[in-house]
């Protein structure tokens, strides 16, 4: 097995994060030996009037049709969004992921109704427990909309929490709310996404962690979709080789990656 053989949540100039072009990112994936490459730029769904167009992921998904026969005899190029806090604007959501024509709909929570993105907040000010239970609340919703493949960096506030502050959180007092959002999950055939970003920062693990993403298979999870989460050209398909052997370690077989919304699998 190549070291690096798929990832599947990346960030262009399309993304208000990003400066890298849809082409040298693929570049660099296919450098690296990359089978199965998704283009994930962000679209916060909160930020769009219900009726409103995201140009930005036109021009996106637009540009990775124009690039994407370079590829085709090595490398899958898959068309994909990070749709952020979808049911906070559910008309614009399903319209969007109606007309776009995406291979792959990762979904995110990065800002909960009443606070600012969780990349703003000080955590010295915010009760770390109702932020997490609200999160984990928001997250469950999310789910039970169901309009998604995969969930990105499931434990996302700990990215900051953990990698930022010296407050210290014990995730095992939220595993019954985590595993009612598995449940809907599983049953809704939305995958569990290893995101690696967090191993390249302070943070130094994955989202969510080796024993959450245990937790998930222990209650009978199976889809598993990795992801760099690469706002870089330096950082596609950084992390996701660990990714896997964490997957394989824990019992996972396969590793899910979607291709017109259905699900694919690569055997590990």
């Amino acid at each position: 097995m190549k070291s690096v053989i798929i990832d599947c949540h990346s960030h262009t100039k399309y993304s208000p994060d990003g400066s890298e072009t849809v082409l040298d990112m693929c570049n660099k994936a296919a450098d690296l030996g990359i089978e199965i490459f998704a283009i994930t730029d962000h679209c916060e769904a909160h930020e769009f009037a219900s009726d409103g167009v995201n140009t930005a992921i036109q021009c996106c998904l637009d540009e990775i049709d124009e690039i994407k026969p370079r590829f085709d005899n090595n490398m899958t190029v898959l068309k994909g969004v990070e749709l952020g806090q979808p049911t906070q604007n559910i008309e614009f959501s399903e319209k969007l992921i109606s007309e776009m024509g995406f291979d792959f709909v990762l979904c995110a929570l990065h800002q909960m109704r009443g606070y600012e993105d969780f990349y703003f907040l000080d955590y010295y000010e915010q009760d770390i427990h109702e932020l997490l239970t609200r999160y984990f609340e928001e997250l469950h919703e999310i789910c039970e909309w169901g309009k998604c493949d995969a969930i990105a960096h499931f434990t996302y506030p700990i990215r900051y929490i953990h990698g930022r502050t010296d407050i210290r959180v014990n995730l095992e007092n939220y595993y019954d709310k985590i595993k009612s959002i598995y449940k809907v999950m599983i049953k809704k055939g939305i995958a569990l996404e290893i995101n690696t970003s967090g191993l390249r920062g302070a943070l130094g693990d994955t989202l969510p962690d080796y024993e959450c993403i245990k937790l998930y298979h222990d209650i009978g999870g199976e889809l598993i979709s990795v992801g760099s989460d690469a706002h870089r050209v330096k950082d596609v398909g950084q992390g996701t080789a660990e990714a896997i052997s964490i997957a394989k370690e824990i019992g996972f077989n396969k590793i899910t990656y979607f291709k017109d919304r259905k699900a694919n699998f690569i055997s590990i």
